[in-house]
């Protein structure tokens, strides 16, 4: 691979999401890269300029042998790409165009700023937040510890284990737990059967394919459905079925990312201005599997003290619905769980 990589997948990425409706396009696209450069005689320059023309034919070589990679070993399904920046895609998409564009997941700290800004939209776009018709500090209960090991800690897995452990024992099943990875998936997987033979673990990639696990969730009572990637939105679990949602991680985007890290080039505070908002609308998607009517109610546990630890832990309390919300020990999470789930809510939940 060669330094200059996700200089190359800005221009790829702005390009693309121009110009290609389909994977056969994107592939004849990338080869047509390498074209460009062998175009260019040096020899046919003036002797100023040749450097810099064989610099480029380099560059297009480079980019070349990475072209001629994917149309060898990758599928089109296994192609992915994503604009660097939205502006101009979504600027023609509603040129002289009145729309309504409802979602609810997209304000980060109370405001609109970060969609604002990542789509474009000037002042002349009218934003309304409508607020939801769900009375979450009687509906749900969110509980965040506040002495969990760092999620890379060497005894952040077994802890973490023991806690999924007690909370599927307290709420007999009724548990979707969202991971952002499926090492860490696969991990708590094993744990959670061997530990609990009476109730079904529904792993993502493990038992079954999205929509089949879905459907044996919301037809078996004592059943823990672990998922990642797909699992964090777009599904809709209503009643008892599901009564417990525990977020294992922050939601952060990997920072070797390729075009997280070409965002992150042009941001003078990557980690706040893209880093913090991504996680945080990730982690309100999240949050929204849990209340879908008036009559749900649950707990969301949060087994990441990064929010109570570090500063921009509170944009996340500020950008989540307001539920009860209680930080405890990490001892104290499986009988806070228990003791809501049964009907005993604390009397003096507090935050922070």
């Amino acid at each position: 691979f060669f330094s200059s990589r996700r200089r190359h997948t800005r221009y790829i990425g702005d390009w693309s999401s121009d110009v290609c409706s389909s994977d056969l396009e994107f592939r004849n696209g990338l080869a047509t890269i390498h074209g460009y450069g062998r175009l260019l005689d040096p020899a046919q320059m003036p002797p100023a300029y040749r450097p810099y023309v064989e610099g480029i034919r380099l560059e297009t070589d480079q980019l070349g042998r990475i072209v001629t990679n994917f149309l060898m070993f990758a599928r089109p399904e296994q192609l992915s790409f994503g604009p660097v920046q939205l502006f101009e895609v979504v600027r023609r998409s509603v040129e002289d165009v009145r729309r309504e564009t409802p979602d609810v997941e997209i304000r980060v700290d109370g405001t609109f700023r970060h969609a604002r800004t990542r789509l474009g939209l000037g002042s002349n776009v009218h934003v309304l937040a409508v607020e939801s018709p769900f009375d979450y500090p009687a509906q749900a209960l969110m509980v965040v510890p506040r002495d969990l090991p760092d999620p890379g800690a060497p005894s952040s897995a077994g802890v973490l284990h023991d806690i999924l452990v007690g909370i599927g024992a307290a709420m007999g099943g009724r548990t979707l737990v969202l991971f952002t990875s499926y090492v860490s998936l696969r991990g708590a997987h094993a744990a959670l059967s061997e530990a609990l033979p009476h109730l079904v673990v529904l792993g993502q990639g493990i038992d079954g394919p999205r929509g089949v696990l879905l459907e044996r969730f919301r037809a078996t009572p004592n059943a823990i459905l672990l998922g990642t990637a797909s699992f964090w939105e777009g599904i809709d679990v209503t009643g008892d079925a599901l009564s417990c949602l525990v977020i294992l991680k922050i939601p952060f985007t990997v920072p070797s990312d390729p075009v997280f890290a070409a965002r992150s080039e042009l941001l003078a505070d990557p980690f706040g201005e893209l880093a913090v908002p991504q996680a945080v609308v990730r982690m309100r998607q999240g949050f929204g599997r849990l209340i879908r009517s008036t009559t749900d109610r649950g707990v969301v546990v949060v087994l990441d003290s990064r929010l109570v630890t570090r500063r921009y832990g509170q944009i996340f309390f500020d950008s989540l619905p307001p539920a009860t919300r209680q930080v405890c020990a990490a001892r104290e999470v499986v009988p806070i769980v228990d003791a809501w789930w049964k009907g005993s809510q604390p009397t003096s939940p507090r935050v922070g």
